[in-house]
């Protein structure tokens, strides 16, 4: 998809809920705005039609943690991980999610790493609930931080930072960054503050005009370098940042489920039934072929017996005996070869009709064998369905003639001549 909808949300419900259209195609905001709180999250609806949805949380609500250890991480070891760090965390590891970023290794200190985000469990169910019910179908979730522009550098260390919402966003490294409150701005700031001589030069990148007072403290710290930056609209500025990220909080149990058609939705009972029918179908014609032999054997027998009982007389031959059954037909009908239009081969012609319409009944068939010509009587529930019967005998190319048709209760009754078209 070209568009996007991004919109940003935190775990307080009466927060406010900046969002804009994205265009990847021309890099420009389409349309922006901002609802008052979640409750109107279901106006958005008519601007994720089509477009991918994508939820940047509040990192307040989403702890970013680096864990090492001296074994390359397993399966096993993953899977295990949130009991391992269960003396880490404050809360019961049952109470959280944890999605993996990615795991690597460190030749500096030697160890393997693994990067994790965390985050209460009830809070990603109740922003999962407020989408579904405010249908919007979100297929990726960031913590804002990591949509804050970054690029580590080996000689010195780097702080991109740019006011949201009420506060500030600080990313201090790859998979490092917080959410501070605008009112605890000044106490955050004094970590910077307090550095120690060997530490290596730090740059703080602003995207936002810092307050005086905390300009001002900075700018007399040793070591620190303050570099204002083209001034952005917060939004915009996460919005071009999530395009280059394609990590997912939403993992195991809140993956993405793929989106389902909702012509698919409709047609998939059928689909079930048919498969159904080709499972059955397929059973059915592999038992057939296990018994075939036995079954071919029996059939064959069958046939020779009734062929006795009717030709006493005759020698039976069994490769020869459908020869031998039309010559007889034949003969009884006057004499006239089954391929010059006999008696069989209109039975043969006709027989998808008779299939066809079911609720025409046979009740006598006369075949002349010096005319070629088959004498139907049949009854059918009306006078209509009568004359559909004789109209679906003439598309098979035959000449049809009807005789007199007369009402007989509840059915019609008539008869129809039916020979090959000369």
């Amino acid at each position: 998809m070209s568009e996007k909808l991004i919109l940003r949300m935190s775990s307080q419900t009466n927060n406010a809920v900046p969002w804009l259209v994205w265009s990847n195609q021309t890099n420009q905001v389409i349309v922006s705005g901002e609802l008052d709180n979640h409750a109107e999250l279901a106006s958005l609806a008519q601007y994720a039609q089509g477009r991918q949805v994508t939820v940047l949380v509040n990192s307040a609500d989403v702890r970013l943690y680096r864990h090492t250890m001296a074994t390359k991480p397993s399966r096993q070891i993953i899977k295990a991980l949130p009991f391992m760090l269960e003396d880490e965390l404050a809360q019961d590891i049952d109470s959280l999610f944890f999605a993996i970023e990615s795991t690597g290794f460190d030749k500096e200190s030697g160890q393997h790493w693994i990067n994790l985000a965390i985050l209460d469990k009830s809070l990603m169910r109740h922003w999962t609930e407020l989408w579904q019910q405010a249908g919007l179908t979100v297929k990726q979730v960031l913590p804002e931080v990591l949509c804050l522009p970054y690029e580590a550098k080996e000689d010195s260390e780097l702080v991109t930072t740019a006011q949201v919402a009420n506060g500030w966003l600080f990313r201090t490294g790859p998979w490092q960054g917080e959410f501070v409150e605008g009112d605890w701005l000044a106490v955050y700031i004094r970590q910077f503050q307090e550095r120690d001589e060997a530490d290596a030069p730090l740059a703080i990148h602003h995207y936002s005009p810092l307050p005086d007072e905390i300009s001002a403290q900075l700018v007399d710290c040793d070591g620190v370098t303050l570099n204002a930056q083209s001034p952005e609209l917060a939004m915009l500025m996460l919005a071009q940042g999530a395009q280059t990220s394609k990590w997912n909080l939403l993992q195991g149990e809140f993956a993405p489920k793929k989106a389902v058609s909702k012509q698919w939705m409709m047609w998939r009972p059928a689909a079930a039934l048919f498969a159904l029918v080709l499972i059955i179908e397929f059973v059915t014609m592999l038992t057939s072929w296990h018994r075939a032999d036995t079954q071919l054997a029996v059939a064959k027998q069958a046939l020779v017996e009734q062929y006795q009982s009717a030709f006493p007389k005759e020698k039976v031959r069994v490769a020869l005996l459908k020869r031998q059954l039309t010559r007889k037909v034949a003969d009884a009908t006057g004499g006239t070869q089954v391929s010059s239009g006999g008696f069989l081969t209109l039975m043969t012609r006709i027989a998808p009709v008779l299939k066809q319409y079911k609720n025409i009944t046979s009740e006598s068939y006369r075949y002349d064998g010096k005319r070629g010509e088959l004498r139907l009587s049949a009854s059918a529930p009306s006078f209509q369905q009568f004359e559909q019967f004789k109209v679906g005998l003439e598309r098979l190319g035959l000449q049809v003639q009807q005789g007199a048709v007369s009402n007989e209760g509840e059915r019609v009754s008539g008869s129809l001549s039916i020979k090959e078209a000369s």
